[in-house]
């Protein structure tokens, strides 16, 4: 009986792939897990190389498909999975060695969702995630319980719930569609286990999707938001939930255009667009009104009072500033 399904979306990714591959070789006691790959339409040596790994190693799972996105990806590893927890690991993030014996005392608990620590390594930092505490909640009390609500991709879900409620990506959002998926499970889960052991490394690229900008496919934060906004209607009233999807939403707008010096039409048309959304301007009113921060009220008073043209021009010329004096 196969009990961890490790599904694993790749799209051009040999330069990378080869560390996410030995740390999945040197995964102690994992005899009863099955790594399932997904070919997205590679045109480079991606599929060549898994192909060689399923040949050395009966866990492996390979299948190729034309390009369809990294969320059609993930749902074509699910139509594989036959384990009862599924963890969905990049093709350039890796596993430390010791995973499934960390995740024993998730695995004896039964519960629904496991949100790790994980450790975020990009070009200059290396930080580890998770301001919760320990141990197990409701979804209603992890909401009461948090600040922001982590929005990395890297939870353990089990996969009975996925299949009972017939829980897939979406694949017209193509920013932030991991939490949009996260909440939908949430929705019917009844346990989360909270770790703050770390067996994930989730590696940032310069050129990785949260970075690089993509007016086309970023402005799908907008569909995202309103998935989550709908799926997530009994958490509404929380503080934590109103500020995840703020910073979900400054991450692929504010972060991703005004903070990079950008300023071009479609930087500022995708601004106007989100902060024309009823239920983001729902949201930033939320969270100015709880933020304890008071640049961060400040910062959402200022594109409250004035247009999204004047806001993004005003913002990108403050930001300039402060760089420059490096406050």
């Amino acid at each position: 009986m196969i009990k961890f399904s490790i599904i694993i979306p790749c799209y051009n990714a040999q330069a990378h792939i080869g560390r996410c591959i030995n740390s999945l070789k040197q995964l102690m006691d994992s005899d009863y897990t099955e790594f399932i790959f997904i070919d997205d339409g590679s045109q480079d040596d991606t599929l060549t190389i898994i192909r060689s790994f399923a040949q050395s190693d009966k866990r492996v799972i390979c299948v190729a498909q034309s390009n369809q996105g990294v969320s059609a990806a993930r749902n074509a590893g699910l139509k594989h999975a036959t384990g009862t927890y599924v963890l969905f690991l990049d093709s350039d993030d890796y596993l430390e060695p010791n995973t499934l014996h960390i995740l024993q005392p998730f695995f004896v608990t039964s519960a629904d969702i496991l949100l790790p620590a994980v450790q975020i390594d990009s070009d200059n930092t290396s930080v580890c995630t998770n301001e919760i505490a320990e141990g197990i909640y409701s979804p209603t009390a992890l909401y009461k319980t948090c600040k922001t609500f982590p929005t990395s991709p890297k939870l353990v879900y089990k996969r009975a719930i996925i299949e009972q409620y017939h829980i897939l990506f979406d694949t017209t959002i193509h920013v932030g569609e991991v939490y949009t998926f996260t909440v939908q499970c949430l929705r019917y889960a009844q346990t989360i286990m909270v770790s703050n052991v770390i067996f994930y490394h989730y590696i940032m690229h310069n050129e990785s999707a949260i970075h690089a900008p993509r007016p086309k496919t970023d402005c799908t934060i907008i569909r995202a938001i309103q998935s989550i906004a709908h799926n997530g209607q009994e958490w509404m009233s929380f503080p934590s939930f109103q500020h995840t999807i703020y910073s979900l939403t400054m991450c692929f707008t504010y972060e991703k255009y005004i903070a990079q010096g950008i300023i071009n039409k479609a930087a500022i048309r995708l601004w106007a667009d989100v902060l024309k959304e009823p239920l983001f301007q729902q949201c930033l009113e939320s969270v100015r009104s709880t933020s304890s921060l008071p640049n961060q009220r400040h910062f959402i008073r200022l594109i409250q009072t004035l247009s999204p043209q004047i806001s993004y021009i005003c913002l990108f010329f403050l930001h300039k500033i402060r760089k420059y004096l490096r406050i």
